[in-house]
C-alpha cells in the first residue's frame, strides 16, 4: 500500500490567498465608509443635543446666548447645569464644535473630517458616496439642520 501525501499544494494555497486579497480589497472601502457615517451620524446628534438646549434656554430667556466661538463656550454652570448634562463640545472627529450667535438665531456647525471649512456640497442636503465628502461642513440653525447629509433613502 502506498503513502499518501496529506497537505496543500502551492497552487491551492495561492488561489485561497488571491480569494482572501479579493475580498478584502472590497471589504475595506466599504468599512472605511461606514466607520466615517458612524462618526457623523454621531456628531448630527451631539449637535442636535445641543441645538434643543440652545432653544430650551431661548424659550426661557427670550434669547439665545450671545456668544460666538465654540460650543466649550457654553459649557458654563448658568446653561450646563439647567439644559444639558452632559456636553459635547467636539465632534466624532475631535475637532471643537463651533457656535455663533446673532441677535435669536444661531448655528453650531462641525467642520466635518478634515476639521477645515468646506469644501462646499453641491446642494445643501448632500449624499455620502465616497470617504472625501465627509470632509462637508455640517451646520444646524435655528433648530433644523440647513447644510447635512440625507439622512433618509429616497431623497
Amino acid at each position: 500500500m502506498t503513502k499518501r501525501n496529506r497537505g496543500f499544494t502551492l497552487i491551492e494555497l495561492l488561489i485561497v490567498v488571491a480569494i482572501i486579497g479579493i475580498v478584502a480589497a472590497l471589504a475595506v472601502p466599504n468599512l472605511l465608509v461606514a466607520l466615517q457615517r458612524s462618526r457623523q451620524t454621531a456628531t448630527m446628534s451631539d449637535i442636535r443635543t445641543i441645538g434643543q438646549a440652545v432653544t430650551s434656554y431661548a424659550a426661557d430667556h427670550a434669547g439665545v446666548p450671545n456668544i460666538s466661538g465654540t460650543v466649550a463656550e457654553l459649557n458654563q454652570p448658568w446653561f450646563n447645569n439647567y439644559y444639558l448634562k452632559t456636553f459635547p463640545t467636539r465632534d466624532a472627529w475631535g475637532y471643537a464644535l463651533r457656535y455663533t450667535a446673532v441677535e435669536l438665531t444661531y448655528s453650531i456647525i462641525s467642520l466635518g473630517r478634515d476639521g477645515r471649512t468646506g469644501p462646499e456640497p453641491p446642494t445643501d442636503f448632500y449624499r455620502v458616496t465616497e470617504l472625501w465628502q465627509f470632509s462637508y461642513d455640517i451646520v444646524y440653525s435655528n433648530g433644523t439642520f440647513t447644510q447635512s447629509p440625507r439622512v433618509k433613502t429616497g431623497n
